[in-house]
Formats: structure tokens, C-alpha cells, sequence
């Protein structure tokens, strides 16, 4: 008897200390920057603020040849990410529209997340369909640095000798790198 609750209380010694919950999300699944394969209703961490489910792919009418080239359609897959405090949804498209920022936080409003969906798998041949469950997306998350830009102009007040008068208007995001001012006042990348 003695011996049979020894090995009970062992086993429930090993399992109270086991701390991973099967349902709690693996916050290790991808890198920002890294190529990312992800299906249909699946989430995937980076961490456990900054996160991407594929929901849906509600339109798809791709036609490939044989040669595995595009010859009609496109497909619309929705997403849902969420970078820190903002979560957003939103819909690509596999022709034109593959590309998505989403706008840094108000503690952190110079950090930007660029979403790239790169493609949609499996690629139909004509008259054949692709199921739900067949399909997936690759796609690359990218955390990327954003400054605010002047929009500026600059006048020379002549009768001031070389005294410069800037106007700011409306400021505008920019991904590239900070630009440079040049004299006239004219902003050059």
C-alpha cells in the first residue's frame, strides 16, 4: 500500500510540475523577417503581442497553365495581425494588391509592421477547384522603423538678409530612409 501511493504522489509530483498547457499558444512560431507558411484558420505567434491568423480566402477564381504560370484570376485572402497594441484586419489580393502596413503603437509610433503576402498555394490548374483545406499562404512579417516627414516649404524673406520662414503642413509617414533638406527647402530622398 505504502509503495502504491509512493508512485501516486511521484506521478502527481511529475505532472503539477509539468507548466505547459496544451491550450496556451506556442509563442515561438516565426521570426519577423522570416518566410512564413500559414493555412486557413491557423494563428501563428511571433510572440505573444505580435501575431497572424490566415481567416479566410473568400474569392478565388486563379487559372494556371500547365507550366505553373497565372493565366486569370486572382485570389482575395483575408488576415488578421496583431503588432503590440493594434490588431487589424484586412484583405490582399494575389494580382495587385499583396502588400500591408500596420501603423506602429502610440508607445512605440515610429515601429511599423510590413506584411508581404508573397503567395497563395496550391495554384489551380483550369476547371479544376481547390479545397479550403488545401490551401495555404506564404507571407513575411517585417518590423520596420517609420519617421514623420515635414511637408515644407521654405521662403526667403529678402529684406531680412538670408532669414529662412518654414511652413509645415500636413505630415506625411516615410518608410525609407530620413530625408535630406536641401536649401531651397525642397525634401530629396
Amino acid at each position: 500500500m505504502n509503495r502504491w501511493l509512493m508512485i501516486l504522489c511521484f506521478v502527481v509530483f511529475c505532472l503539477m510540475s509539468c507548466d505547459d498547457d496544451p491550450t496556451s499558444p506556442d509563442y515561438n512560431d516565426f521570426t519577423l523577417g522570416d518566410t512564413v507558411v500559414i493555412r486557413i484558420g491557423e494563428t501563428l505567434y511571433e510572440s505573444e503581442d505580435v501575431w497572424v491568423r490566415l481567416d479566410s480566402i473568400p474569392v478565388d477564381t486563379r487559372v494556371y497553365d500547365a507550366n505553373d504560370q497565372r493565366i486569370d484570376g486572382t485570389a482575395k485572402v483575408c488576415f488578421t495581425v496583431k503588432f503590440y497594441n493594434h490588431q487589424v484586419s484586412f484583405c490582399l489580393y494575389s494580382d495587385s494588391l499583396m502588400r500591408y502596413f500596420v501603423r506602429g503603437t502610440e508607445i512605440m509610433g515610429d515601429t511599423t509592421a510590413y506584411f508581404l503576402m508573397m503567395d497563395v498555394q496550391q495554384h489551380p490548374l483550369s476547371g479544376e477547384h481547390i479545397h479550403d483545406k488545401d490551401c495555404f499562404v506564404i507571407f513575411t512579417l517585417e518590423n520596420v522603423i517609420t519617421a514623420m516627414k515635414p511637408n515644407t516649404t521654405s521662403t526667403r524673406k529678402k529684406s531680412a538678409g538670408s532669414v529662412r520662414h518654414w511652413v509645415f503642413h500636413r505630415a506625411g509617414m516615410l518608410s525609407s530612409p530620413i530625408p535630406r533638406i536641401s536649401m531651397p527647402g525642397r525634401i530629396s530622398p
